[in-house]
């Protein structure tokens, strides 16, 4: 890994909220197919002209939309996957990443306790496996080997009881 690399990685959060922000606003389904100006778009999006060209900046500059005199359109790859219309659209999979957001703004603190934040209980779960499970939400859970006591790894994916 480079140094660019690392910042990049650092850095994800930001772009990563820019889009799913945008796709909860309605953002690519409301510019469509024909070029917008900012206020139509405001206007749409239930959002202030101020706070609505910051967000077009934002995805101008992740090449997730394009500005040609003074209107924004979507990308060909905006339409395909972020235009809710689209037949191929991944705009129910980025709303609920956006809502598991506090999921993983709370994962120090459930790492420090080992345990969900808002878990009350010290007993932990078991799965079919016979290990023991302690979930930090839906999104992220890890286990520990009941043997050594260590060996502890993140999973993503669901993680059900």
């Amino acid at each position: 890994m480079r140094y660019r690399d690392l910042m990049r990685l650092a850095n994800g959060y930001a772009g990563s909220k820019v889009l799913l922000v945008a796709n909860e606003l309605g953002l690519f389904t409301a510019i469509g197919q024909g070029g917008k100006c900012a206020d139509s778009l405001a206007t749409a999006c239930g959002a202030s002209r101020e706070g609505m060209d910051l967000l077009l900046q934002a995805l101008a500059g992740l090449g997730l939309v394009r500005l040609k005199a003074g209107r924004y359109w979507n990308t060909t790859f905006g339409l395909n996957y972020l235009d809710g219309r689209s037949p191929t659209a991944v705009t129910n999979l980025l709303w609920l990443l956006n809502h598991h957001w506090s999921d993983w703004t709370g994962m120090a603190r459930a790492i420090r306790r080992g345990r969900p934040v808002g878990h009350r209980s010290r007993r932990p779960r078991r799965s079919g496996d016979g290990l023991p499970w302690r979930c930090t939400s839906v999104v992220m859970c890890w286990r520990r080997s009941r043997s050594t006591g260590s060996g502890c790894r993140v999973e993503l994916g669901a993680c059900w009881m």
